[in-house]
């Protein structure tokens, strides 16, 4: 029994003992702001991609950044791009030529859907065949929390810039 309790004792004592507070070490370097909450994707749409409505043509890009939780709340910037991404416009956009085209887009939970209109009134030509090229789509999405007021957010290169955005 005098062993059991002298080992407890002894147990009890280096417990208490042995261990100590140390030293609070030097404070850590601070790290790069970053975007992890901000959702930057491009898309390449190709001709067969566009569907011929009734009325305008349109495309449905998944973004999987349009939750029910911030769909409504979020900010959604969409550019579109015909060379390559060299330059990206703001969308709205209006294409002012013989006939006039007006592109815009509307969001749900989960997607994005670009739309063209023909003089605000008919199809004419989808988008890729009235430039003459491929377009792209890039579509930046925002949570609530994360956006900063005086950005001129239909500028890609100013958010691109305010955002620490990678291409």
């Amino acid at each position: 029994m005098k062993k059991i309790i002298l080992f407890t004792t002894l147990a009890i004592s280096s417990f208490n003992f042995s261990c100590k507070k140390g030293d609070t070490g030097p404070a850590g370097k601070d790290g790069t702001n970053g975007n992890a909450n901000i959702s930057t994707s491009t898309f390449q749409v190709n001709t067969s991609a566009w569907v011929n409505g009734s009325n305008y043509w349109y495309v449905d890009i998944p973004v999987s950044a349009l939750t029910s939780s911030n769909h409504g709340a979020a900010a959604v910037e969409v550019f579109f791009s015909t060379n390559s991404g060299v330059n990206w416009h703001a969308v709205p956009y209006t294409a002012v030529s013989s006939t006039d085209y007006f592109m815009g887009f509307a969001t749900g939970v989960g997607l994005t859907e670009i739309q063209w209109t023909y003089n605000g009134v008919g199809n004419g030509s989808d988008p890729n065949t009235f430039f003459g090229a491929t377009c792209q789509f890039k579509i930046v999405v925002i949570p609530p929390a994360m956006k900063k007021p005086g950005v001129n957010t239909h500028s890609y290169n100013e958010l691109k810039a305010a955002y620490n955005l990678k291409d």
